[in-house]
């Protein structure tokens, strides 16, 4: 984790058991959403004073060996799961800036 923006890379395994997969570098947060699924965003952008930082928001799921999907790019630092995990909201200050809601795949 670099100190400076508390941002780091992101590792995550099956509960199962397993080796831990790296998915992202410089992430600032990641959850757990459906099933075997995670989300979670890179490559982190910081924001200056007033302007929140940017990252891009991706899935995977972890019983699969398939490459993360991207759903975002620059996407608001900050992104939040619907309650049944199966939706992301986040908000964009790049061109369609707005607040997004995205069924996860």
């Amino acid at each position: 984790m670099s100190p400076s923006d508390f941002v780091g890379n992101y590792f995550a395994k099956p509960v199962s058991g397993g080796t831990p997969r790296q998915l992202g570098t410089r992430v600032w947060s990641g959850y757990a959403s459906k099933g075997t699924q995670v989300v979670w965003n890179a490559n982190l952008v910081p924001g200056t004073a007033g302007v929140p930082g940017t990252a891009d928001l991706f899935v995977a799921d972890m019983a699969s060996a398939n490459r993360p999907t991207l759903l975002a790019t620059r996407a608001g630092a900050s992104f939040y799961l619907s309650s049944d995990k199966t939706k992301v909201f986040y908000t964009s200050n790049a061109a369609a800036a707005g607040v997004y809601l995205v069924t996860l795949p």
